[in-house]
């Protein structure tokens, strides 16, 4: 009974090691092959309905293309618009306070673009508050106002990977006087709700995503904003200041697009007005267009960009292994008619065709061999071509040399198979358990602590999936590794004469992938799609490779120190007899 309470604490205690303590957020974005969770949503700020004449730039007009035709072309999960969705204008006075005319205007646009209340979120701005207290207007007449009764509200976007949440709060408080154009206040009410969001829901989502009108740390205490969603390692998307940023803010990767309606034309400030968000394999990309020429447009989605616009080095890009002969690379198309062609090019290499891949639409891929390069960055450049019109979307991305992939995975045209077959040999690891308890009780403790530590040998053989985990390079176990139990060593050939399931790879509508851009095995789409990767590794690294998978949850590092260490338990209670 002592064995089994031991063995139990044992592997309690192992488990609540090898479980991740929080959110890795941001820091889950790694590079695979498939297309499992991809989504996108759209972005628009500050419609500024009824702003006067000399600051009104087709605000209504605006307003109905992006609830009307964007829509129709993006064709996104949700769009989200961070507001200052009128002006508060009396007539040629900017800021005086509530128009009935305009909450009128802009409620009869969203209402006939038919859009619901869980597709179109409509935030509070500054403008929406003056001379306004407790937003009763707000309320009235925005379609999540009427919907949940409140200035803040939240939702979650499930995909078949995990769930991601996203809250939209209200940064500029409970009034806001005429003619101040001041900034906004995070009150305790407001930071309450947001706290208790995000720790409700952080743990068993994938991202977190905020919204606000203003800036993440413009707003007064707001400090404590950009702590929670640091803490988490969030995003936030924003509007207010009608210019377009991607800063880090604190720990936050903060975004922001221009003015819908109210953009500064001599300076070209509202072209970049739209913006679409994609979430690949939970890397955060952001990218605008314009309302001007919106179509074609082009966003990369894989690989990821190493540096933000601001200049700032993007905490959560991960590095494809550059000596691969087929890296994945994709990317959303938008136009109103279908490309004639679409290409991509890595740093010098040529240009290569992408075809479209099924089951997604807007979406493009194409395998890259980039061997020929050398480790650090090159450029990706994704070129679509859509009549006499050419968009083109360029991303510098940081490449790594990760050495030779692993041989048990050679064939497998998909990266995500790669975790299930490595995980295998940790069957190798159960003689540890056999090895526990010594059938010759009479044997010197001397002698009988030399088995103990040769049979503790196989944990070099489980060192491979480790490894394997942490790069791509097969280390053979030793020799003397080899357990002493012929059934083991029996079942650990038949692992190793199995080799690899078969796996469908990606469906490309267009046919099959050139041989040259299969990739030769799992490893050679720069890395394995095993879920999150280790937060605290991928922290530490900033621009650390990330050419292979990091198990995610208790993987087996728990199991194989709990059934150690209750075998050795096992054991010197054995030689106490």
């Amino acid at each position: 009974m002592r064995r089994v309470l031991v063995l139990s604490a044992v592997i309690a205690l192992a488990l609540a090691v090898a479980r991740p303590a929080a959110l890795a957020g941001g820091q889950n974005a790694h590079y695979a092959d498939d297309t499992d969770g991809l989504f996108w949503f759209l972005h628009v700020s500050d419609s500024h309905i009824g702003a006067s004449s000399a600051e009104d730039h087709n605000s209504v007009a605006h307003l109905q293309w992006a609830l009307g035709e964007a829509v129709t072309v993006v064709q996104p999960a949700f769009v989200v618009m961070t507001g200052d969705l009128t002006d508060a204008s009396a007539g040629l006075i900017p800021a005086w306070g509530p128009q009935t005319d305009e909450w009128n205007s802009y409620k009869s646009i969203y209402t006939a673009s038919g859009l619901g209340a869980d597709f179109y979120y409509d935030l509070i701005g500054n403008h929406d508050l003056y001379e306004d207290q407790n937003a009763p207007h707000y309320l009235a007449n925005s379609l999540q106002g009427r919907t949940v009764h409140s200035v803040h509200f939240d939702w979650t976007h499930s995909t078949t990977v995990g769930d991601y949440y996203f809250y939209a709060m209200n940064n500029i408080g409970d009034d806001m006087a005429r003619w101040t154009y001041g900034i906004g206040e995070v009150t305790d009410t407001e930071f309450n709700a947001l706290q208790a969001g995000v720790q409700a829901h952080a743990a068993g989502s994938r991202l977190v995503v905020a919204f606000g009108h203003q800036p993440i740390n413009r707003p007064a205490n707001s400090q404590r904003v950009v702590d929670l969603l640091g803490g988490v390692n969030g995003f936030f998307v924003h509007g207010d200041t009608h210019e377009r940023h991607e800063r880090l803010v604190g720990n936050v990767v903060a975004n922001e697009c221009t003015s819908l309606g109210k953009g500064d034309q001599t300076t070209g400030q509202d072209n970049d007005n739209v913006a679409v968000v994609a979430i690949d394999h939970d890397a955060f990309v952001y990218h605008t267009t314009t309302t001007t020429k919106p179509w074609p447009f082009v966003v990369i989605t894989a690989p990821v960009s190493a540096d933000l616009k601001d200049g700032a080095t993007n905490p959560y890009a991960y590095r494809p292994c550059v000596d691969r002969d087929a890296n994945p690379v994709r990317a959303l198309v938008f136009a109103k008619t279908s490309p004639s062609s679409v290409t991509v090019s890595v740093g010098p290499l040529p240009a290569r065709p992408m075809s479209r891949i099924s089951g997604v639409n807007n979406l493009w891929g194409a395998h890259v061999d980039t061997r020929v390069l050398s480790a650090g960055f090159h450029d990706v450049v994704v070129t679509a071509h859509v009549g006499s019109d050419t968009s083109t979307h360029t991303i510098p991305v940081d490449f790594a040399q990760c050495g030779p992939p692993p041989q048990q995975d050679a064939g497998v045209p998909q990266q995500d198979a790669a975790p299930q077959q490595d995980a295998a040999p940790q069957v190798d690891a159960a003689p540890q358990v056999d090895a526990a308890p010594v059938q010759d009780d009479a044997a010197p403790v001397q002698d009988d602590a030399a088995p103990v530590q040769a049979d503790a040998a196989p944990q070099a053989d489980a060192a491979p999936v480790q490894n394997d985990a942490a790069a791509p390079v097969d280390v053979a176990p030793p020799a003397d590794a080899a357990p002493a139990d012929d059934a083991a060593v029996a079942q650990d050939a038949a692992i190793r004469d199995a080799g690899p399931p078969d796996v469908t790879p990606i469906d490309w509508a267009d046919g099959p992938v050139p041989a040259d851009a299969r990739p030769a095995d799992d490893a050679a789409v720069a890395g394995h799609d095993a879920g999150a990767p280790d937060a605290a590794g991928a922290a530490a690294a900033g621009r650390g490779c990330d050419c292979t998978a990091a198990p995610s949850g208790t993987g087996g590092l728990g199991w194989l120190c709990a059934l150690a260490l209750g075998g050795l338990a096992f054991g010197r209670r054995r030689r106490r007899r």
